[in-house]
């Protein structure tokens, strides 16, 4: 490893902390590029994964036009063409509204490169976004963004994510941008915490056909959709 960012090594780590901590309920929450990590992980392990919250991210499985790959690639390779300086502060004023949140963004990008920077988004946009228009999420999955959110195509395509998705919930944080958990954390965290406490619903003990008793997970609000989506 030359300790350059690699979308499929990022994914196969989570998988390898999963494993490692082998929890009975397991909730993924990924803001930006960890949304789109905790989507991948969903769409090949679904069966590890109890409930998703992808805030700020875009969706990997939509349908895309074969163009816009190399499109954006190239667009974020012009955005390169100036000082890093001027890069850094352009993107800390599209990451975030209020003014500490942009400072903290120029704080943790310090020591990181313009090319590292597109390197990281070149492996996002490449690796992580897969065109399939029939996919679903299988799991009970809040869809959230700032409303100020000007990062690609998030706050333009979210609201028709959320409307193929059965199983989704639809957040929009007021006064916030792309990284609405800190632009605005109240209300980020006020839809987060209810959004949990529902999905993941309280295992219970139920009977079985051979009277004896069994664990359950009745995801009260997935069966009751389900249902919907059914009839």
């Amino acid at each position: 490893m030359d300790g350059r960012f690699e979308f499929e090594a990022a994914v196969e780590d989570v998988l390898a902390v999963l494993d490692e901590i082998d929890a009975e309920r397991v909730a993924l929450v990924g803001l930006s590029l960890g949304g789109n990590i905790a989507q991948e992980i969903v769409y090949r392990c679904p069966e590890r994964v109890d409930a998703l919250v992808v805030a700020d991210a875009t969706c990997n499985t939509a349908p895309r036009n074969p163009l816009q790959v190399p499109m954006t690639i190239s667009y974020l390779a012009a955005q390169t063409m100036t000082s890093r300086n001027r890069f850094l502060q352009r993107a800390a004023a599209a990451t975030a509204q209020d003014e500490e949140v942009q400072q903290y963004v120029l704080d943790v990008n310090e020591n990181r490169s313009v090319a590292e920077t597109l390197q990281i988004l070149v492996s996002l946009v490449n690796d992580a976004l897969h065109p399939d228009p029939e996919y679903r999420l299988p799991v009970p999955t809040l869809l959230i963004h700032g409303d100020g959110d000007r990062i690609g195509d998030i706050a333009g395509s979210t609201r028709g994510w959320a409307a193929r998705e059965p199983l989704a919930d639809y957040v929009v944080v007021p006064d916030a941008g792309h990284v609405s958990n800190q632009d605005n954390p109240e209300a980020f965290n006020a839809a987060l915490t209810a959004f949990l406490a529902e999905a993941l619903w309280p295992a219970t003990t139920v009977p079985d056909d051979g009277g004896g008793d069994r664990m359950v997970r009745p995801q009260r609000r997935l069966w009751d959709r389900l249902r919907r989506h059914a009839s």
